[in-house]
């Protein structure tokens, strides 16, 4: 993964289609200077993070991950974004459910598996309930 202070500050008042060019250019993973760009499914679940946090992108890059996981747990997170559109304290809330999962291997792997089980079966926020309620 680029250092994340490597990318141009920009303002958080990005418009999608500013946000959706950036990512091409910016968005990466690995931690390699090969220049070879990271598998897309990497890529989608760092541009899912970032419309939650700029700050969670090199927070997951350091960990590892089951491949087959990251699609599912990407599309969970892009899906509960649009149901909690303009509810700041409900994204709050799942923006610090996310920094603690990446510092609780456990309960990411658990999260991750819930994600994936899923697999469109009711709402994102049904899922994430699920995910909460299976951490307690």
């Amino acid at each position: 993964m680029r250092p994340f202070s490597a990318a141009p500050f920009r303002s958080a008042a990005l418009t999608d289609t500013d946000r959706e060019e950036d990512l091409d250019a910016t968005v990466s993973f690995s931690d390699s200077d090969d220049g070879l760009p990271d598998p897309p499914v990497l890529q989608k679940l760092a541009q899912a993070l970032l419309a939650w946090n700029p700050a969670l992108v090199p927070a997951y890059a350091r960990l590892d991950h089951v491949p087959e996981e990251l699609a599912p747990f990407a599309a969970f997170l892009v899906q509960l974004r649009k149901e909690l559109q303009g509810r700041a304290a409900s994204c709050g809330e799942v923006i610090g459910w996310l920094q603690a999962l990446a510092a609780d291997d456990a309960a990411r792997r658990r999260a991750f598996r819930i994600a994936s089980g899923a697999d469109g079966a009711g709402t994102a926020m049904e899922t994430y309930r699920a995910i909460r309620n299976a951490a307690q």
